[in-house]
């Protein structure tokens, strides 16, 4: 039954991680594009009225992945609470240090200076 567990487990974290990659991979792809389009205005000295409504959309799409980002965040804190619960031990993966609260990170960078 623990091997079960630990099974359901690992291929959720599995998952867990490529949907977050996959939103940070979206998420830069997204502010080239925002960043490229006034470049490329400039460069082929358009009026700046040209492509605005475009630039406003790609704006937005970032910030709703951003939003996104956020949401699986929180996500990911959840599903860390399910493993507490079904009695495995939660553990940080990556990043080398706890993944506590913020000022943890900060504190991190902080010392490092």
């Amino acid at each position: 039954m623990r091997s079960q567990r630990i099974a359901a487990t690992d291929l959720v974290a599995a998952q867990l991680f490529a949907a977050e990659a996959a939103i940070d991979v979206a998420i830069s792809e997204t502010a080239k594009l925002s960043s490229l389009m006034p470049e490329a205005r400039i460069s082929a000295n358009i009026a700046a009225q040209i492509g605005q409504e475009a630039l406003a959309l790609s704006s937005r799409s970032l910030v709703a992945l951003i939003s996104a980002r956020e949401n699986m965040v929180e996500t990911h804190k959840a599903l860390d609470g399910v493993k507490t619960d079904i009695g495995l031990k939660v553990y940080g993966m990556g990043g080398g240090f706890n993944k506590g609260s913020a000022a943890t990170a900060l504190e991190l960078v902080s010392e490092a200076a």
